[in-house]
């Protein structure tokens, strides 16, 4: 795979007279963006910060496939100022994850979240024996530096989760795993069936797991 996706955030005004302005926010090597269907990645607040995020890698690998760097690219607009998740001018290309280059496995398909003023990413994380979810969080939009943790970890079942919020309540719904295209896990009699956590204190605490 040899494929430069440069990620481009279309701003439309309301009246049909307004210009279209185009930002270039970010680029990856790795083009799988959606795993058939894409989830929310633009989000905004009530005092007009945009948080945009999207999967990302800075390796161009060959064709391998192991983007070994994968992980969650990341663009904050704050009404004046593109930033990358490190308070930084934003780059037109990937250059860091959001989870930090200490975070030595691969994550991606991450869903932004703003609750009540806290900027949170939820993001699929894919380490082997540990897989499941990755949860990054920083008290204020656009302000301070992230806190990742995965101890959103189920198991190796768990994978592409899609999440949306309403306030602190933030509800997950994502995949029960499958091998290949032959279904090896069942949840509740389900072969490769959906399963839901939900979270009401913005994701400090989590509902019991079926998985």
């Amino acid at each position: 795979m040899r494929k430069i996706v440069l990620l481009t955030l279309i701003v439309t005004g309301l009246s049909m007279m307004s210009q279209v302005t185009k930002k270039r926010v970010g680029g990856t090597y790795y083009d799988l963006q959606t795993n058939n269907s894409i989830q929310r990645r633009i989000v905004l607040d009530d005092n007009g910060n945009i948080v945009m995020t999207y999967t990302g890698s800075g390796v161009n690998d060959g064709g391998a496939g192991a983007f070994n760097d994968r992980g969650t690219g990341y663009a904050m607009y704050n009404g004046t100022t593109w930033m990358n998740s490190s308070n930084s001018a934003i780059d037109t290309f990937f250059v860091q994850k959001l989870e930090g280059s200490s975070v030595n496995y691969r994550s991606g398909w991450p869903n932004p979240i703003i609750a009540n003023g806290k900027e949170i990413v939820l993001s699929h994380k894919a380490g082997g024996s540990t897989d499941g979810f990755m949860y990054s969080r920083r008290n204020a939009v656009g302000t301070g530096t992230f806190s990742v943790t995965d101890t959103l970890v189920l198991n190796s079942k768990a994978t592409w989760l899609r999440a949306a919020n309403s306030g602190d309540s933030i509800f997950v719904i994502f995949s029960y795993g499958a091998s290949g295209t032959t279904p090896t896990n069942s949840l509740n009699g389900t072969p490769s069936g959906i399963d839901y956590i939900v979270s009401y204190n913005g994701g400090l605490t989590w509902s019991k797991r079926d998985s």
